[in-house]
Formats: C-alpha cells, sequence, structure tokens
C-alpha cells in the first residue's frame, strides 16, 4: 500500500512540474490507467502475468513531433517453473517521441527511451529483490496510441535492455494497453 501511494505521489509531483515548464499554447496533460502482461527474458520456463499500471503524461507540440514525458507507475508479475512468483513494481519514465496524423481521430506511433526506477521487488519465494531507489533500468518502448476528442487508448512493448531487479537477473519485456483522457492546457493554434 505504501508503494502504491508514494508512486502516485512522485508521479503526480513530477507531471505538474514538467507541465508548469511548458509554455501555455499547444500542450496537454492526461492520467493513463490499464493493465500490463510481462515476462522475464534469460530466465527458463517464465509464464507471463498480468498486472496494473497507472500514471501521468504531458504532451507538446514541436510542428509534426509530439513529445510526451510519461511518468507510470508499473506493477509487474511473473512466474518461473510454475510455483517462483516474480514482483517488480517501478516507476517508468519515458520521454515518447511520436508523429500524430489525422484531424478528429488522431492515431500517433512513437518511440522511446525509458529509465526504470525500483521501487519494490521480491522473488516471493526466496525475499531478494532490488535495491529500493538505487537500482536503475534502461528499457526502449515503441507503441500507438489513438486519441479520440479527449479520450486516448494507447498499446506500447518495452524491452528490457539491462537485467533488473533481483539476483540471477533477467531483462523485463512489458506488454501494456491503456486508456485515459487528455486535457488542454492552453490553446491549440
Amino acid at each position: 500500500m505504501r508503494f502504491k501511494v508514494l508512486s502516485c505521489l512522485v508521479v503526480a509531483g513530477a507531471t505538474l512540474v514538467v507541465s508548469a515548464e511548458l509554455d501555455a499554447q499547444n500542450h496537454w496533460w492526461g492520467v493513463l490507467g490499464g493493465v500490463n502482461r510481462s515476462t522475464v527474458r534469460d530466465l527458463q520456463d517464465v509464464d507471463a502475468r498480468w498486472s496494473a499500471v497507472a500514471g501521468l503524461y504531458a504532451a507538446k507540440r514541436f510542428g509534426a513531433l509530439e513529445i510526451q514525458p510519461n511518468f507510470l507507475a508499473v506493477w509487474r508479475r511473473a512466474r518461473e517453473g510454475g510455483n517462483l512468483d516474480l514482483a517488480l513494481n517501478t516507476i517508468d519514465i519515458q520521454v515518447m517521441f511520436g508523429v500524430p496524423f489525422g484531424e478528429r481521430v488522431q492515431p500517433m506511433l512513437y518511440v522511446a527511451p525509458v529509465a526504470s526506477l525500483c521501487a519494490n521487488s521480491e522473488d516471493l519465494a526466496s525475499g531478494s529483490g532490488c535495491r529500493v531507489g538505487k537500482t536503475v533500468s534502461f528499457s526502449a518502448s515503441a507503441g500507438a496510441s489513438v486519441l479520440f476528442g479527449s479520450v486516448v487508448v494507447d498499446l506500447r512493448y518495452t524491452r528490457g535492455l539491462a537485467d533488473l531487479a533481483y539476483e540471477g537477473g533477467g531483462k523485463w519485456d512489458t506488454l501494456m494497453l491503456m486508456a485515459g483522457f487528455r486535457l488542454a492546457m492552453g490553446s491549440n493554434d
């Protein structure tokens, strides 16, 4: 429970800071929430599990390019060998670079570097985990979103580039499906 409260506070504070830095024209902020399915590469016999993701984002258009800093609380789960549960909770900071197109319905394709700060992890069988607040992993993300008025639907895949979390390592890959809303913070001229 403490992780969820801390995650929400960190995400909210970071997004407000980023939003305050943007000028008052042609930018937005929004909230996302949804599910993710995570697995650990480099480990044998790992089953992916569904879990949750939630966060805030800001967006700014520069001509045909949109930049979106995302701050997401991601709860990842996997099972190794049918009886060992692995849990990893992170604060993911993603800076998405996207190309939106369309008028009323706006699809967008994007790529993003991702930095994941370990908030909590555990190998539920042995009790080992990452060093909270001191373990950072880097990933690459790609995806697509569609904006319908102020409602956004987002599908992204994040591929871990470095071992993260617990003894024995492993690179976490995560597929996220999210929905949320977007609100304008200035005029969209």
